[in-house]
Protein backbone atom coordinates (compact mmCIF):
# COMPACT_ATOMS: atom_id res chain seq x y z
CA UNK A 1 0.00 0.00 0.00
CA UNK A 2 2.85 2.37 0.78
CA UNK A 3 4.34 1.79 -2.65
CA UNK A 4 1.08 2.77 -4.34
CA UNK A 5 0.78 5.94 -2.27
CA UNK A 6 4.39 6.94 -2.92
CA UNK A 7 3.96 6.29 -6.65
CA UNK A 8 0.79 8.39 -6.74
CA UNK A 9 2.55 11.19 -4.88
CA UNK A 10 5.43 11.11 -7.35
CA UNK A 11 3.06 11.29 -10.33
CA UNK A 12 1.21 14.19 -8.74
CA UNK A 13 4.41 16.07 -8.00
CA UNK A 14 5.70 15.37 -11.52
CA UNK A 15 2.56 17.02 -12.88
CA UNK A 16 3.09 20.01 -10.61
CA UNK A 17 6.72 20.29 -11.74
CA UNK A 18 5.65 20.11 -15.38
CA UNK A 19 3.08 22.85 -14.83
CA UNK A 20 5.73 24.82 -12.93
CA UNK A 21 8.08 24.65 -15.90
CA UNK A 22 5.32 25.92 -18.17
CA UNK A 23 4.56 28.78 -15.78
CA UNK A 24 8.27 29.56 -15.49
CA UNK A 25 8.28 30.33 -19.21
CA UNK A 26 5.67 33.00 -18.49
CA UNK A 27 7.82 34.51 -15.76
CA UNK A 28 6.06 32.97 -12.74
CA UNK A 29 8.52 30.69 -10.89
CA UNK A 30 6.43 30.21 -7.71
CA UNK A 31 4.84 26.88 -8.65
CA UNK A 32 8.16 25.40 -9.74
CA UNK A 33 9.90 26.46 -6.53
CA UNK A 34 7.06 25.06 -4.42
CA UNK A 35 6.98 21.85 -6.44
CA UNK A 36 10.70 21.28 -6.00
CA UNK A 37 10.40 21.86 -2.26
CA UNK A 38 7.49 19.42 -1.92
CA UNK A 39 9.24 16.85 -4.13
CA UNK A 40 12.36 17.04 -1.96
CA UNK A 41 10.34 16.49 1.21
CA UNK A 42 8.30 13.59 -0.22
CA UNK A 43 11.39 11.92 -1.68
CA UNK A 44 13.24 12.24 1.62
CA UNK A 45 10.29 10.82 3.59
CA UNK A 46 9.82 7.90 1.21
CA UNK A 47 13.53 7.05 1.32
CA UNK A 48 13.69 7.29 5.09
CA UNK A 49 10.58 5.14 5.55
CA UNK A 50 11.99 2.52 3.20
CA UNK A 51 14.88 1.82 5.56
Amino acid sequence: MKLILVTAAHFLIAGVLGAGILMLMQGKPGLLIGGVAVYTIVFAKSCISAH
